[in-house]
């Protein structure tokens, strides 16, 4: 592989392979730590690490874990780690439990975790950010196709307002559920999060950004898109 290549690697559970498991899990933590959602324990390590139906992604540049994501079938919106961290001091646990509530039970439930890129150091870096985001999409789409009971997906994550706006400059396009703080930690410090969902096949579908689309079909493994 050249140096100034671009790989996207796609793991089950935790371990990416060789060092670059250990630069992934560097990545995580800091960004779990910067927004307060640390276990108890003080790890970042939890159950959807070890769950088998866990898909890992990222994407690296020159050797460096530039982003990442996880992705996890849920059977019911009870069951995410993403709505388990959420304070219901700030109403943001029940805001979501409602709104999935009444939708759960027609859709396959993707829960995206661990959604975290790095500082860009250079335009190289930029770019690798840039491409890397809309392949793993286009890659965690294509294993929800594979593995949801019906037609009818939704992804669900927690993320902050500066991933939010990536995805929506990118043309993808997301429901904001609520917004407030995880947790009295993240009160604190003011450190906002957005919980989101989104319809994977009608945001792909809608797309008109050809950039975007060119790299989540990437992912998908359409050689030549459309």
């Amino acid at each position: 592989m050249e140096r100034n290549s671009m790989e996207l690697i796609v793991s089950d559970g935790i371990d990416i392979s060789g060092p670059d498991d250990e630069k992934w899990m560097i990545l995580r933590k800091q960004f779990v730590e910067n927004q307060g959602w640390m276990q108890v324990d003080g790890t970042d390590h939890d159950r959807y690490d070890r769950d088998p139906n866990t898909r890992q992604l990222v994407y690296r540049h020159c050797s460096k874990i530039m982003v990442g994501m996880r992705i996890t079938p849920v059977e019911t919106c009870l069951e995410s780690l993403s709505l388990e961290m959420m304070s219901d001091s700030y109403g943001m646990r029940s805001s979501v439990a409602d709104f999935l509530g009444g939708i759960e039970d027609n859709v396959s439930l993707f829960d995206i975790t661990r959604m975290v890129a790095d500082n860009p150091k250079s335009r190289d870096e930029y770019v690798a950010i840039k491409q890397g985001i809309p392949k793993m999409l286009g890659v965690a789409f294509k294993y929800s196709m594979e593995n949801a009971q019906d037609n009818n997906i939704l992804w669900m994550y927690a993320t902050t307002p500066e991933f939010y706006d990536v995805l929506t400059r990118m043309g993808i396009e997301q429901r904001l559920i609520c917004r407030g703080y995880a947790s009295d930690e993240d009160a604190r410090n003011d450190v906002i999060t957005y919980f989101c969902c989104t319809d994977p096949r009608q945001s792909f579908d809608a797309l008109k950004n050809d950039e975007t689309l060119n790299s989540v079909n990437h992912g998908l493994g359409v050689n030549n898109p459309l």
